[in-house]
């Protein structure tokens, strides 16, 4: 729970309907799908999250994997950044440890669907990209089946360092995504929660003053639609694949 509300508050969500995190940040099944619901810090409201646990941690791990430096300007990044056909029917399911909303599933692994001998690295990469946040956008048609819509979409946290991502981000959502300057993440909320009650701090509204804005990424319509296709196809792939993981894990469900 405190990582979740630690991002909330580290980007200045003290308002409901908004959407924070470079990983979207007890379960309910609510609406067309499951998500957390926390008592948010320093208001009586509550707190509708969810949580893509392959995100920027297990794309990291991914990278070293294909033995490339993890930093923006990497082969792997540039290539990504050079395809013209993005991921060029590539799809990639980031279910690396199974996944938590809206699909809590502990069965669902990383899949990598239409690999060719054309395809590159930076193909890979793209499609990984893609995958989060075609699992971002998930959460924002549960959010909405709930009638609570995302105006409003920050970016925090080690993703958000990465200029290709939060392009990604904003076509695949269809919404402008908000940058932070130097922000340290969702430790800014966490310390300031500590602050407060220690009684080093009195006054939730005064994270503001530790936010700064640092500029807007907008979508590209072109962009956006042709995402919307492949976000359709990505939904369908997993509903076409979920029978069969449970399966790949074995009798004892744990994986091998």
């Amino acid at each position: 729970m405190i990582p979740r509300l630690g991002l909330a508050l580290s980007v200045g969500l003290l308002a409901p309907t908004a959407l924070a995190g470079q990983a979207l940040t007890g379960s309910v099944a609510l609406g067309g799908g499951w998500v957390h619901t926390d008592s948010h810090t320093g208001t009586t409201q509550d707190l509708l999250s969810g949580v893509v646990i392959g995100g920027e941690g297990r794309l990291r791990l991914g990278r070293a994997t294909l033995d490339l430096a993890y930093r923006e300007g990497s082969i792997a990044t540039q290539d990504a950044s050079d395809t013209r056909d993005y991921a060029d029917g590539l799809l990639l399911l980031p279910y690396f440890l199974g996944e938590k909303t809206p699909l809590h599933d502990p069965y669902a692994r990383g899949t990598l669907v239409g690999l060719g001998l054309h395809h590159t690295l930076g193909h890979i990469w793209r499609a990984a990209l893609e995958g989060v946040c075609f699992g971002f956008r998930h959460h924002v048609e549960v959010f909405e089946e709930l009638g609570q819509s995302v105006r409003h979409v920050v970016a925090s946290d080690g993703g958000a360092a990465s200029p290709l991502w939060m392009r990604i981000a904003a076509d695949v959502l269809g919404r402008p995504v908000h940058l932070l300057q130097g922000h340290p993440g969702s430790c800014l909320g966490a310390a300031y929660v500590a602050a407060v009650g220690v009684g080093a701090l009195d006054d939730w509204d005064g994270i503001g003053r530790f936010v700064t804005p640092a500029g807007v990424v907008e979508p590209d319509p072109a962009n956006a639609a042709l995402y919307r296709e492949r976000y359709a196809l990505f939904r369908d792939t997993y509903r076409h694949l979920q029978p069969l993981y449970p399966r790949l894990a074995g009798e004892d469900g744990m994986g091998r």
